[in-house]
């Protein structure tokens, strides 16, 4: 059986803790379709809340929400019904009996009912919604008694996709089939995730711009095809919810973002959110094994110089700028993190240039797994 979820308007302060905010005029075309008992197919990346959209109508509206995640093996009876078997103890004989599917339930119950990720679904499945979506508005159930089924006035059909570009599995709709939506709204992530991320997790309203401004980096960089990574609203509120239950923020990041990431993306990545949050992260890289992420002074000039030739947009300037801020107290650190053979060998040695040449190749080390050029990291020490 595939996974079903059914949501119901349960109490206002789960309402009010689950608030997801959308743009203005997709939230009237959803209601406004509601309203005119149109269907609607809702497109957009992985976790932009889509079905989130849906549930929030739902519980202001105080109906029933079925949510179907489909996938290559739901089956025509999960949705239509099936004959089951049974046994009557006063005949002492089988007999059969039929049970209704979940969208025949949705359609007699006038409940709202959202098939997630259609573009997983078998034609067959397909072909059976081509009646409910038509003008008929309806469904024969042949393999019952040939009887038709037509939806309770309050019922209402919604759709989600991904763009089957981008994820396995996943598959382009005929144009039958889309044709018959009169409504299509694209999602995007929202404009107000900093307050989805505060009300539903509790995390600070700075810690939750950083992350929100890190996301859309990489948001960025996915677009411009230089990432296949998309840091989700999902991802993020994963993130929070850790911070928010004594996970150190750069753990957190790792095991509810990173360890998401390919590994040849992971350090791209991991660079994004280092410098947007100031954390130090841990990844596994498919050469390297772990790579730990050190913040030091020296890379300020370095920085400027492998990002500041460019004209940059508000949104790296502010990225650049905080990643900098966190670029303090470099020598301090790299000093402190020396292990107790290394300071006793110094302080035998008594030679100050083997402690500056020791760090000298700690920083380079450091740089160049930054992917920082080998001619900005020559550049700090001759201006020395």
């Amino acid at each position: 059986m595939e996974k079903v979820e059914t949501t119901k308007a349960e109490t206002t302060k789960r309402v009010v803790g689950q608030k997801m905010y959308y743009n203005d005029q997709d939230e009237f075309i959803l209601k406004q379709s509601i309203d005119l008992n149109f269907p609607v197919l809702l497109v957009g990346d992985t976790g932009c809340g889509k079905t989130s959209f849906i549930r929030n109508v739902a519980l202001e509206r105080g109906i029933n929400l079925i949510r179907l995640n489909l996938s290559g093996q739901t089956g025509v009876d999960e949705i239509l019904g099936k004959w089951l078997v049974r046994s009557n103890e006063e005949t002492r004989t089988n007999e059969m009996y039929w049970v209704d599917g979940l969208l025949i339930k949705a359609m007699k119950d006038g409940d709202f009912i959202v098939f997630d990720e259609i573009n997983m679904a078998l034609p067959e499945i397909l072909s059976v919604l081509h009646s409910l979506l038509d003008d008929d508005r309806s469904i024969v159930l042949k393999e019952k008694d040939g009887s038709k089924i037509e939806p309770h006035p309050r019922f209402r059909f919604f759709a989600t996709m991904n763009d089957c570009d981008e994820y396995a599995g996943t598959k382009e709709l005929n144009k039958a089939f889309v044709s018959r939506f009169p409504v299509i709204l694209n999602i995007n992530y929202s404009e107000f995730e900093d307050k989805i991320l505060c009300e539903r997790t509790g995390i600070k309203l700075d810690d939750a711009q950083r992350l929100i401004l890190a996301a859309n980096e990489v948001r960025k960089h996915k677009k411009q095809g230089n990432l296949s990574y998309i840091c989700s609203t999902r991802d993020l509120l994963y993130c929070s919810d850790l911070m928010m239950k004594k996970f150190k923020p750069g753990k957190a990041l790792e095991v509810s973002i990173l360890n998401k990431v390919s590994y040849d993306e992971r350090d791209k990545v991991a660079e994004i959110f280092k410098l947007v949050t100031g954390k130090n992260i841990k990844i596994q890289t498919k050469n390297s094994g772990v790579m730990e992420f050190k913040t030091f002074e020296d890379i300020k000039r370095v920085i400027d110089n492998a990002l500041g030739k460019e004209k940059k947009s508000v949104e790296e300037k502010v990225i650049i700028r905080d990643g900098l801020k966190n670029l303090e107290n470099t020598v301090i650190k790299l000093k402190e993190n020396m292990n107790e053979k290394e300071t006793k060998l110094m302080e035998l040695v008594g030679i100050e240039k083997k402690r500056s040449d020791l760090i000298k190749d700690r920083v380079s080390k450091l740089l160049t797994s930054c992917k920082i050029p080998k001619k900005d990291i020559d550049a700090i020490f001759s201006s020395k």
